[in-house]
């Protein structure tokens, strides 16, 4: 272990760290907090997402937040607590397509409490002010013992912002990484599952955050974790009434691109006897294209291709996959056709396949209804 650290990481680290001084961009954070509580929503949040730094709201909320929710009369604070933590969930969706964190190599880390702390080769974790709200808004609501109901649209919402924003990170840790400062890990959504054991949507989402991890992250880098560690967990889900749809596309879709075709055909063939959701139903569709094209099975590939289409009509994914295959069969004007129709389609339609890797993102609108509903006076 090396006893010092090398200048280039320390001058990086004390950058980052120069960074993380509080914004002073979100001056008046608890007044807006009172505006949001009375019903301002939309104003409110159209502030949040004109700023480019968040770090003042949450430095804000931190030294006021609280003694705002104190403020109220008794009867009040359930729901100021829930205001202000869904304040912070809306400021944090507002910020999703900055980066979450940040990760930087250092030899050796200097800790003024503990001294030099070193892991050759792991890497440092550095939070930015968006999952640093989510998870104020969390340890906010668990002050209270037993959780009402409405905080589990909560916590639904709070895994829709993460996997909009991409951070699987911050919902399971890193256990497929070394890391030098493990106990900052976030792992967002076990604090959900503590709250809400039994909750299938939550135990989709961690699924999915392993799902994401069997994607190649950069060049040269292998699937971590392999398919046997992910597919079992989906598998398991598939049985449930609430998710299970959206499991065994998930399944299938694994299945699809580690070369199972068989095993994926069987479990994407269910999909349609469990749901009415065109947006599975599509992707199960999709998918089952995908597949069968690999299988060299070109005319039901085609015939799955359009029955996405007969789902989702225009939508991007299943238009150019099957564009592509009529060309192969030099049927280059309907292919042609087909593209031009997509392009001029106004307004698009939802993707299900670009929208795959954002997970319940999709649920957005309807969970902050619900919240707004409950908060508003």
């Amino acid at each position: 272990m090396r006893s010092v650290c090398l200048l280039l990481p320390l001058a990086l680290a004390g950058a980052f760290l120069a960074s993380d001084q509080p914004s002073a961009q979100a001056p008046g954070v608890i007044m807006q907090l009172d505006r949001y509580a009375h019903g301002e929503f939309d104003a409110v949040v159209a502030e949040l997402k004109a700023l480019t730094q968040f770090d003042g709201v949450l430095e804000e909320l931190r030294l006021g937040g609280q003694a705002w929710v104190d403020a109220g009369p008794e009867p009040e604070r359930a729901r100021r607590r829930l205001a202000a933590a869904t304040f912070a969930l809306e400021a944090a969706r507002a910020a999703e397509y900055t980066d979450w964190k940040r990760v930087i190599r250092l030899d050796a880390w200097v800790d003024e409490k503990e001294g030099v702390t070193a892991k050759e080769g792991a890497d440092r974790v550095f939070w930015n002010a968006p999952p640093l709200l989510v998870e104020w808004g969390c340890a906010l609501l668990r002050q209270d013992p037993k959780p009402p109901p409405i905080e589990r649209i909560w916590h639904l919402a709070s895994v829709a912002v993460a996997q909009g924003a991409g951070d699987m990170e911050f919902l399971v840790g890193t256990p497929f990484e070394a890391r030098m400062n493990v106990p900052d890990e976030i792992t967002h959504l076990w604090h959900a599952q503590d709250r809400f054991k039994t909750e299938p949507r939550l135990r989709l989402a961690a699924a999915i955050a392993l799902e994401m991890r069997t994607w190649p992250v950069r060049r040269g880098v292998p699937h971590v974790p392999n398919h046997s560690f992910v597919a079992p967990r989906f598998a398991e889900l598939v049985r449930d009434e609430a998710v299970g749809a959206e499991a065994a596309v998930r399944l299938g879709s694994l299945h699809v691109r580690t070369g199972r075709l068989k095993d994926a055909l069987n479990v994407l063939e269910r999909v349609e006897a469990m749901t009415r959701d065109t947006y599975l139903i599509y992707l199960a569709r999709y998918l089952k294209g995908i597949g069968l094209e690999k299988a060299g099975q070109t005319a039901d590939a085609e015939a799955a291709y359009r029955g996405a289409l007969a789902a989702i009509p225009h939508a991007q994914s299943a238009t150019m996959a099957l564009a592509a295959l009529l060309a192969k069969q030099d049927q280059r004007r309907e292919a042609g056709a087909l593209i031009e129709t997509q392009l001029s389609t106004r307004p698009q339609p939802l993707d299900p396949w670009r929208a795959y890797a954002a997970g319940d993102a999709r649920f957005w609108p309807e969970l902050i209804a619900r919240l707004r509903g409950e908060i508003r006076p």
